[in-house]
């Protein structure tokens, strides 16, 4: 504790030398070599192992990305691919098979017809949608294949099938004796 009251003692006695001396520049950065190591050294460690994480992170990330990028783009996986082919393939049986009863019935419709006057309106809903199931067919043939498209698709079908056979359902209704009509009124009552 003395030799800590001489020291205070010299340095207020000198004090006007210590405010007009200034250290040499090597022995500030000495004293700034000394104290930076020192920091750095603590925060090495935790520095480096943040550094290494990021790399981890970033070669995941990568990696993630090209293998996303391989399979989406017609890799090696391609299952995607197969599915809308059989999608495609689904469709088109299913078309050709319903294709094939609504001409049947078409041709049995027009016989049916033969020598009286067609149904305009049966016509025209006919015509709606035929232009209806073209345009969605392109659009599922072409873009999107999915299974929504498809199954609208397959309606569409469905009630052009639907239309032909109530027709032919109410021109069989009218060959019927007139006995008969009243016997089924009365049975479905």
């Amino acid at each position: 504790m003395q030799d800590k009251d001489q020291l205070e003692q010299f340095v207020t006695a000198n004090k006007e030398q210590f405010d007009l001396a200034e250290p040499n520049d090597k022995i500030w950065g000495g004293i700034a070599n000394e104290l930076e190591p020192v920091a750095t050294k603590k925060d090495a460690p935790q520095v480096l192992w943040y550094w290494k994480a990021a790399v981890v992170v970033l070669l995941a990330a990568v990696t993630f990305l090209m293998v996303d990028k391989f399979t989406a783009s017609g890799g090696l996986i391609e299952e995607p691919l197969v599915e809308e082919m059989s999608q495609v393939d689904t469709f088109k049986d299913m078309e050709v098979f319903y294709t094939s009863i609504i001409n049947k019935k078409k041709e049995r419709l027009n016989e049916e017809l033969k020598g009286q006057e067609a149904l305009n309106y049966l016509e025209a809903d006919i015509a709606e949608l035929d232009k209806l199931y073209q345009e969605m067919r392109e659009f599922f043939l072409e873009n999107q294949s999915s299974p929504e498209v498809m199954d609208r698709l397959m309606h569409l079908l469905r009630q052009r099938l639907h239309l032909i056979n109530s027709q032919l359902d109410i021109l069989e209704k009218n060959k019927l004796p007139e006995e008969i009509k009243n016997n089924n009124v009365e049975l479905s009552m």
